[in-house]
């Protein structure tokens, strides 16, 4: 006697970004991904023209379902508990509006309201060259000291893109 034992993998999750303000959907990345995640799968799609996806031949399972929307939340997921041959849609509203203001003057913290300890967040590679005399000063290439201050930054990585902090607050350790 023998016997097949199949465990069936039927489910489906099928949905949609909708985004809530068309006006600024030129927020929205081009390339947007899908990411589903339990215990047992680790998956991405990429999302149609139509900001559409679909995930197939799913078991029954508790999964995550995540967004590569930059300017949207990177830490929110939605739990779905997928059912065994259940088609399962999920779709989501978004508001792309990129949360951070580009100002060239120097706002005031998000959390302790004072401008003393905001300095700008520099993206990109940062390269500085300096060449230090025997006494331990700075001095540029022809040897004359270097007195003046050195402007305060923060390094916020080598990648640009267009919805990014733009000010950093020491004292909070706060990008804003």
């Amino acid at each position: 006697m023998f016997s097949i034992f199949c465990n069936a993998q039927n489910g489906k999750i099928v949905g949609k970004i909708i985004v809530n303000d068309s006006e600024n959907i030129k927020h929205l990345p081009k390339n947007i991904y899908a990411f589903l995640k339990s215990k047992t799968i680790n998956d991405s799609i990429l999302l149609n023209e139509n900001l559409e996806f679909k995930f197939e031949n799913l078991k029954a399972d508790t999964l995550k379902l995540s967004f590569s929307v930059r300017n949207y939340p990177t830490n929110m997921y939605y739990i779905i508990q997928l059912n065994e041959n259940e088609i399962y849609t999920a779709d989501i509203s978004i508001c792309p509006v990129c949360p951070y203001k580009n100002s060239e003057e120097k706002p005031k913290c998000i959390k302790c309201g004072k401008k003393d300890k905001v300095i700008p967040i520099v993206y990109g590679f940062i390269s500085k060259v300096y060449f230090v005399n025997k006494k331990g000063k700075k001095v540029d290439k022809n040897g004359n000291e270097i007195t003046t201050k050195e402007k305060k930054y923060h390094a916020g990585g080598c990648l640009v893109s267009e919805c990014q902090p733009n000010w950093y607050c020491e004292r909070d350790d706060t990008e804003f």
